[in-house]
């Protein structure tokens, strides 16, 4: 992860947030069973991720928090004719922990 574009910095708060979506692998965001039921294939999964972090200023050392959330689209084919049927945006995935874990030991190896 390196050169993610910053959106905005609040000072006051700590937060350091950003727009910018990470591709992403299903280790990393989770989100959640799509069932594409028995007369559908599921031929395409793409995983987003996005991060803030938050830093604050504890006495002698710095906290440093990441927090990943992302969001999915998942195309469907029908079974039958292999037509293209649908996509599925999911747009609440939640974070297995992973992104968090890796920023915050790199970042830390840093302090």
């Amino acid at each position: 992860m390196k050169n993610i574009p910053i959106k905005n910095i609040e000072r006051d708060s700590g937060i350091i947030s950003s727009d910018y979506s990470l591709g992403a692998g299903f280790s990393q965001i989770d989100c959640g069973a799509v069932d594409p039921g028995e007369v559908h294939m599921l031929i395409d999964q793409n995983v987003m991720a996005n991060i803030n972090v938050l830093v604050r200023d504890r006495s002698d050392q710095v906290s440093v928090q990441p927090n990943v959330f992302g969001k999915g689209l998942f195309t469907f084919r029908n079974s039958f004719d292999h037509k293209l049927l649908k996509s599925i945006r999911v747009d609440r995935c939640v974070s297995t922990g992973e992104l968090e874990r890796s920023l915050h030991n790199h970042i830390q190896s840093r302090l």
